[in-house]
């Protein structure tokens, strides 16, 4: 939540993640979101659509014309203040690094040309720049589908107290993942269906996953395209802001976040843990597989390292960038 301060000493609260929406809320603003991709809307009129949903009011001006106008203003200062929906990636990512840590913060949700026209500010209005849907979260923001008798409840996931907890087992995670990259490179939508019924089946079974497929044609391809949505920013979240990036061909932090790689290849992973005694990995939870090999790859490292070899060598032996291996270090 954020918290808008009027100077009548009154203030408003609105809601400014991702993690903090209804189902419902996070199906509108995909569609706004859509819409602003499409060239349809702005993103000053995306920005507005996304406060008059999340905070339930109606677009009307008081019929006085000076009230109208601190209405408006008002209106245009709070739905300014909601930029969660949306980054600005500027293309010279080396230039733009080299800003001051507020700049970035502020340039990468706001146009150049909303802001305080500072010498990094003039610079960021005559780069190139690009506006993308900023959807990376940590939150399954479609719990459940179906109504009354027939609701299928899905995976959790979530971040408090800058702990992760999950439903996801290892099996349903990498399955998923598998769906979501044919998806990606096929565009096939009938998958969407067993992507649907992985995610949902609970406990996870991946025979009756399969089956639960041919039976989830009553369910609405919005509502699919959101769940594939919402699970490929959950992946994006764990490649790109958790200590488990390291894991993942995830970008370094000089570089345009984009759609990370997932070329870890846990299946196979996951397999070699079960033969080295680990037991079954693959119906265990997801954050344990994670952190056993996150602990794997960290004490890998520390060995080589105190066996004097230089961080270029252990970089060729681990497949690690440079880049990693010293963050570990």
């Amino acid at each position: 939540m954020i918290e808008i301060p009027f100077s009548n000493g009154n203030s408003y609260k609105l809601k400014n993640t991702w993690e903090e929406l209804s189902a419902d809320e996070y199906k509108a603003v995909l569609k706004f979101i859509v819409q602003h991709q499409n060239e349809e809307i702005t993103l000053h009129q995306l920005r507005l659509q996304v406060f008059f949903l999340l905070s339930g009011l109606r677009p009307r001006l008081n019929c006085n014309p000076d009230k109208a106008d601190l209405q408006a203003e008002n209106i245009t200062r709070m739905a300014h203040e909601i930029c969660f929906m949306m980054r600005i990636d500027y293309g010279n990512t080396k230039s733009f690094s080299n800003l001051s840590k507020a700049s970035r913060v502020l340039l990468q949700h706001y146009l150049p040309s909303e802001l305080d026209q500072t010498p990094e500010v003039r610079w960021a209005e005559k780069a190139v720049k690009t506006i993308r849907p900023d959807l990376v979260f940590a939150r399954n923001l479609v719990p459940t589908i179906g109504r009354h008798k027939h609701v299928l409840k899905g995976y959790t996931f979530e971040v408090k107290d800058k702990i992760l907890t999950t439903s996801l087992t290892t099996a349903q995670f990498i399955d998923a993942q598998t769906i979501c990259t044919e998806i990606e490179q096929s565009g096939s939508e009938s998958l969407l269906n067993l992507l649907v019924a992985i995610l949902y089946c609970n406990p996870y079974d991946p025979l009756t996953a399969a089956l639960a497929r041919e039976q989830l044609g009553w369910l609405d391809t919005e509502t699919k395209k959101a769940i594939y949505i919402n699970f490929n920013a959950i992946q994006t979240y764990l490649c790109t802001r958790t200590k488990y990036a390291i894991l993942f061909n995830a970008p370094a932090p000089t570089e345009t976040i984009k759609k990370p790689k997932h070329s870890l290849g846990l299946g196979s992973v996951a397999y070699s843990l079960m033969k080295s005694g680990y037991g079954d990995i693959e119906n265990s939870n997801l954050v344990k597989f994670f952190e056993i090999m996150y602990s794997d790859l960290v004490t890998n490292v520390m060995t080589l390292h105190k066996q004097g070899h230089p961080i270029d060598k252990i970089a060729e032996m681990t497949g690690l960038t440079i880049f990693k291996i010293n963050q570990i270090l």
